[in-house]
């Protein structure tokens, strides 16, 4: 008999997303189902499977035809008995057909046992869980199916990040570091793979919670967050470059100084109408002249790729940030100073041009964004004189 791997307590708790129709043979019920059936269940999964579902009255037909649309996979289950049934190849049948008009169902054969594959079926890739195989093999259906969530979940971003002059990289490089051995502590700078010093900031038992919890085999899905990084630079009296910062109001926000970041959307992928409206904010948050900010990618069209937690909000979040130049025509007084606040309302927003140097030794800093601080002191230097000045007046 087949031995059934163990499911870890907290897999329990996790709540079930994707599904799975399991397609079988009632004389393997005993032998082979119903130890898939409880192992997919409690890794998360949901299962539906015909015998137990039914209720007296219930249409068969209607009832399967349902399940097998409403449903992520339909499992068929390869035994000498099911690949003699007429049920098993009907829903098979079935599966295929909204398989190949591109609906919802995909088809997964998971052959338990030596048998003869209906010829229909040869051409996929099977889940192998014949003899000492059955526990690895469940292990990897689960994989499997978690995977392609997380993978669906990205795909809804690939056309904003397609938008970019190097998305195909960012997408490709996305899944390099996703899956790497060395998950969460890998960052992408255009394309070079450099250790994410954000990590020197966590505990190793926060590390391995995190690897546990959103690594290549967890059914959790980190979030991704997309964001054009604006570089608002100058110089000051004495010809240093310096970056403009805002800092954060409030100690949740999960920051004190950033560059500035506007988030994209699945959506908004227009790469010029979005910059529009970024320079407008930019406009109407720095009390800027009308239509006097200019935003376009950097030279370079560099990104950064990083995993963190989201110190604000909670949670794991994969960043993309695809960093921008800004030019400022006609520069207000105030924005000339080192220091400066703009009120709105009773909240006060505060501003301040830092040096490179000042980013790089401040704790308060680098325990949250010294991923942004490597990055840009590996592109730009610590002279940044690769950023080209947002205005010609100098900071006093």
């Amino acid at each position: 008999m087949p031995k059934i791997p163990q499911i870890e307590e907290n897999n329990n708790k996790k709540k079930m997303s994707k599904s799975i129709f399991l397609s079988h043979s009632h004389k393997d019920r005993e032998k082979y189902v119903n130890k898939i059936s409880n192992f997919l269940s409690q890794a998360g999964i949901k299962v539906w499977d015909s015998e137990a579902e039914l209720n007296t009255g219930d249409s068969l037909i209607d009832k399967i035809q349902n399940g097998i649309q409403s449903f992520d996979y339909l499992g068929v289950i390869l035994t000498k008995n099911s690949c003699k049934s007429e049920w098993v190849l009907k829903e098979v049948f079935s599966a295929l057909n909204e398989e190949v008009s591109g609906k919802k169902c995909k088809v997964l054969p998971i052959l338990v046992e030596n048998c003869d594959i209906p010829y229909f079926l040869k051409d996929k890739i099977y889940a192998d869980l014949r003899g000492e195989k059955f526990s690895e093999g469940l292990r990897k259906i689960t994989e499997q199916l978690f995977q392609d969530e997380k993978n669906n979940y990205l795909s809804k971003f690939y056309p904003y990040i397609s938008s970019h002059p190097k998305g195909k990289e960012i997408i490709s490089k996305i899944s390099d570091i996703a899956n790497s051995s060395e998950f969460p502590k890998k960052m992408i700078v255009n394309g070079e793979i450099l250790d994410n010093p954000i990590y020197d900031y966590l505990t190793v038992t926060e590390q391995n919670k995190i690897k546990k919890d959103y690594g290549k085999n967890s059914s959790k899905i980190f979030r991704f967050i997309p964001l054009d990084l604006h570089f608002i630079k100058a110089r000051n009296l004495t010809n240093e470059n310096l970056l403009l910062c805002y800092y954060s109001g409030t100690e949740l926000s999960g920051w004190k100084t950033w560059l500035f970041p506007h988030r994209g959307t699945d959506k908004n992928i227009q790469t010029r109408k979005r910059f529009l409206e970024h320079a407008d904010d930019l406009e109407s948050l720095l009390r800027l002249n009308f239509n006097s900010a200019k935003l376009n990618y950097t030279h370079n069209n560099d990104y950064i790729l990083s995993f963190k937690p989201d110190f604000g909000y909670g949670g794991f979040v994969l960043y993309l940030f695809c960093l921008c130049n800004v030019k400022i025509v006609n520069p207000p007084q105030h924005i000339l100073s080192k220091k400066f606040e703009i009120q709105k309302g009773t909240f006060s927003r505060k501003f301040n041009w830092f040096y490179t140097e000042e980013l790089m030794n401040t704790d308060g800093i680098l325990n949250k964004n010294s991923d942004l601080i490597r990055a840009i002191h590996t592109l730009y230097e610590s002279s940044l004189t690769k950023i080209p000045n947002s205005f010609m007046e100098p900071i006093k």
